[in-house]
C-alpha cells in the first residue's frame, strides 16, 4: 500500500544556484508550500540558496527527497545510470574521472534529482523549478551554471520542462499559480 501511496504523487525538481536572490529564495518556499498542498514531493540536494529555499516550505519530511553526498545510493544500478546520463550530457573538454569522489557524488546526484533513484522512485521529475543567472544550460565553462547546468540538461534531455525563474516569463508562470 505505502508504495502505491507514493506512485500517487507527483515528483518535482527544486535546484538552483547558491547565490539565488532572497527575494526569490521567499518565492521558491512559496511554491513548495503550495506543491506539497497539491500531492507534489519535492526532490532537491540540501545545497544552501535556492535548495535550502525549497525545502524550508515542505512541512512533512516524507514530501522531500533530498539527495546528498551522505546518502547518495552506491548500488551499482543507480551508480551506473547516473554516471551514464551524465557523461552523456557532459561538455566534450571534461573529463569526469579528473574530478574527486566526492565531486563525482555531487554531479551523479544531479540525477537523482530529477530521474529518482532506486532508494526512491525512479519516476521523473514532472517539471524542474530554479533559479540560475545562466540561461544557456549549454555554454562551456567559465560561463557554466554549476550542479544546476547539469541538472537542467538532465532534465531537458528527457522532456521535463524547466522553469527559470530569473526568466521573466517562468516566473509570471509560476506566480499566476500561487494566486
Amino acid at each position: 500500500m505505502k508504495e502505491q501511496e507514493k506512485e500517487q504523487k507527483i515528483y518535482w525538481s527544486g535546484i538552483g544556484s547558491q547565490q539565488t536572490p532572497p527575494e526569490i529564495c521567499n518565492l521558491m518556499t512559496k511554491i513548495a508550500f503550495k506543491l506539497e498542498q497539491n500531492n507534489y514531493i519535492l526532490r532537491s540536494g540540501k545545497a544552501i540558496g535556492a535548495d535550502s529555499a525549497f525545502e524550508k516550505g515542505i512541512q512533512n519530511f516524507k514530501n522531500k527527497c533530498i539527495y546528498t553526498v551522505e546518502n547518495f545510493d552506491f548500488s551499482p544500478e543507480n551508480y551506473e545510470m547516473c554516471k551514464s546520463e551524465i557523461l552523456s550530457i557532459l561538455d566534450s573538454n571534461i573529463d569526469f574521472e579528473n574530478y574527486s569522489k566526492s565531486a563525482q557524488i555531487l554531479i551523479l546526484r544531479d540525477v537523482n534529482q530529477v530521474l529518482g533513484s532506486r532508494k526512491t522512485c525512479l519516476k521523473k521529475s514532472k517539471f524542474v523549478i530554479c533559479w540560475t543567472k545562466h540561461v544557456n544550460y549549454y555554454a562551456k565553462p567559465p560561463n557554466a551554471c554549476g550542479g544546476t547546468r547539469f541538472a537542467v540538461r538532465i532534465a531537458l534531455k528527457h522532456g521535463v520542462p524547466v522553469f527559470n525563474l530569473l526568466i521573466k516569463e517562468d516566473r509570471e508562470r509560476i506566480e499566476k499559480f500561487l494566486s
